[in-house]
């Protein structure tokens, strides 16, 4: 069962103000009990709005929620509230045919990037092998990326080096990620295709895990570099699919 999240003057974020107001329900019955108060499930329309209702739900340990958003035969959408629909935020391979919508979650600790609508989870210094265990342990994996967003997104998101290695490729700071290369075919643990060129190259070994060079004034910072190493720990980002 989703709970409700409705405006009311408790929790504000720009213009408008959320709380929740009911444990559990279907879409017709909350949204029925909102109006019974003089007010709707809430409408969403800009990513401000958005981030404060995903951040005031987490902040009471709420994964899933219903919006106000509902459609006929998952084309006609509409707010409830009668609001102008000018804003959309669907997850990818959305919408569908339920005519009600409901907004997906990240579970508590993990952070939401919009661009890819996944969910991201750093990890402290761990060897290749034992960062894929923990992600695993997790029902997730070491983090694919996509696009140069999502390469800086990881970077802001991985603990930061506690020591400077003065650009040493022997004892590199860098975050692990889900490639891998194999006498050059690049994969990534998730499956998802090997979108977005950005391998270092200059000498590395053509096979290996692939990671993501971290160190602010170094040639190869920002870009993916291979090692065969089983004993370098490095810290990682696990990624998974929201709830």
């Amino acid at each position: 069962m989703l709970r409700i999240i409705s405006f009311l003057a408790l929790f504000r974020a720009g213009l408008a103000a959320y709380y929740v107001v009911a444990p559990a329900g279907n879409f017709s019955t909350t949204e029925a009990y909102c109006q019974s108060m003089g007010l709707h499930l809430v409408s969403i329309h800009n990513v401000l709005d958005n981030t404060a209702v995903q951040v005031f739900a987490e902040s009471k340990y709420i994964p899933n929620f219903w919006i106000g958003m509902s459609g006929t035969s998952g084309k006609y959408f509409s707010w409830t509230d009668g609001s102008a629909l000018d804003y959309f935020n669907w997850a990818p391979g959305f919408p569908t045919y339920d005519p009600c919508v409901a907004q997906p979650k990240c579970d508590f600790g993990w952070t939401q990037l919009a661009e890819t609508s996944q969910c991201y989870l750093p990890g402290q210094a761990a060897t290749h092998d034992d960062a894929l265990a923990a992600c695993r342990k997790m029902y997730a994996r070491l983090t694919s990326i996509h696009t140069k967003s999502e390469n800086d997104f990881i970077m802001a998101l991985a603990p930061p080096s506690p020591v400077q290695q003065q650009c040493n490729p022997e004892a590199p700071y860098g975050i692990w990620t889900g490639g891998m290369a194999m006498n050059g075919y690049d994969s990534w643990a998730d499956g998802t295709a090997f979108s977005y060129p950005n391998l270092y190259g200059n000498g590395d070994p053509s096979s290996g895990a692939i990671y993501l060079a971290a160190e602010p004034g170094c040639p190869d910072f920002g870009k993916w570099r291979v090692t065969p190493s089983k004993t370098l720990t490095l810290s990682y980002v696990c990624k998974k699919n929201p709830m």
